[in-house]
């Protein structure tokens, strides 16, 4: 089944001749073509089919909208999607334009074993984003969008017969969320560690007047009760770094979601957050061996500098083991999969990030928020 991706990428689509037909010759005895219908409400769409299970849509094509629109279809009773939240769901889309589904994740005989995906939603069009934030888990909803929230910043997609200027529907079942910050028991660290307080959700670290520890330390400041991270997992952080020696910050990531394999991470982090469980909020300290041993030119970290990481667990996505070697004939991932591909992910060298740098899109769009580089 061809795939298609919710998450914005590069396209290599022929926009010259998206806008050079414009300028076409009219045949002045041609029918002239009826104008599309505007929707202003979602009521003449039927949706038919039980949450989680891939629907029937009725509706009469062609037919365009103005804004994206959102019907909630079946109520959740979960927390409520921030426009900074990763997504658990399952979708089905059809082109407004042609009444043809051009995607979906749900299970079916080509795709039995079809599964959720998760989709940070800084990263995804901008219908969706719109569409979601503020739905519920547990909610299916209905969302219909205008090319300009859709796919007409690539000039559409002939893969998915998706032209420019085309609306589009989806029917979206949301099953997840990442969480908004660490929930769990709190826990009192051991003595003589750095301080860390919380002051409206932004955190920060202060070091002691003694020497560093000259292995890793991991203390849980939060106990989660979420699922446990190993090192092939995604892991969906926030989290705050500060030098020993100086004493500063360092790092910040905790207006967006930061997104990588657990395995790509700094070797500190690695040890210091396998096995711990999502809602947990994490001091690990590292020592320069385990994280910048050379100092990097893209922080403030000099070689030989001991880190503090506060970091929140907030979502994870589990690695599945493969059931069987994939035929080397076909394409080992599924041509424009909207789910994250290890590929996209970047290794921690000395001087990288110091956890992988989201790997849902490698260009996302031009409203996303900016992601950690990877310099030296």
């Amino acid at each position: 089944m061809t795939r298609f991706r919710l998450i914005a990428i590069a396209l290599l689509v022929s926009a010259v001749t998206a806008f050079t037909a414009c300028s076409a010759t009219v045949d002045p005895s041609a029918t002239p073509t009826p104008e599309t219908p505007t929707l202003v409400n979602l009521d003449s769409i039927t949706v038919k089919g039980e949450r989680l299970a891939s629907p029937t849509l009725e509706m009469e094509t062609p037919f365009k909208v103005s804004e994206t629109m959102t019907k909630v279809l079946v109520p959740g009773s979960g927390q409520a999607l921030e426009e900074t939240s990763a997504a658990e769901l399952f979708y089905y889309g059809v082109n407004a334009r042609t009444g043809e589904r051009f995607d979906d994740n749900f299970g079916n005989e080509d795709n039995p074993d079809a599964q959720a995906m998760i989709l940070p939603l800084s990263s995804v069009i901008q219908g969706f984003k719109k569409g979601l934030t503020g739905q519920s888990v547990g909610s299916r909803v209905l969302i219909a969008m205008p090319g300009s929230d859709g796919y007409d910043y690539s000039g559409g997609n002939s893969g998915a017969g998706i032209q420019y200027g085309d609306s589009l529907v989806f029917v979206v079942d949301i099953v997840g969320a990442s969480l908004p910050a660490p929930v769990g028991t709190a826990v009192t660290p051991a003595a003589g560690l750095p301080t860390v307080t919380d002051t409206d959700g932004k955190v920060e670290i202060a070091i002691p007047d003694t020497a560093a520890p000259t292995e890793v330390v991991a203390q849980v400041l939060i106990q989660g009760n979420g699922e446990v991270v190993e090192q092939l997992d995604f892991v969906f952080t926030h989290y705050v770094a500060y030098s020993w020696k100086t004493k500063e910050e360092v790092i910040r990531v905790d207006d967006r979601l930061d997104i990588g394999r657990l395995m790509d991470s700094l070797a500190g982090l690695i040890t210091g957050l396998e096995g711990k469980k999502v809602g947990s909020r994490v001091m690990v300290i590292i020592p320069p061996a385990q994280g910048f041993p050379y100092g990097s030119t893209t922080y403030p970290i000099d070689a030989g500098d001991t880190l503090v990481f506060v970091v929140d667990l907030l979502m994870v996505e589990k690695y599945i083991v493969p059931e069987a070697t994939p035929d080397p004939t076909e394409s080992p991932v599924p041509s424009g999969s909207p789910s994250p591909t290890p590929e996209a992910s970047v290794t921690s060298t000395p001087s990288d990030s110091p956890t992988p740098t989201p790997s849902a899109s490698p260009t996302p769009t031009p409203e996303a928020s900016p992601t950690p580089t990877s310099g030296g």
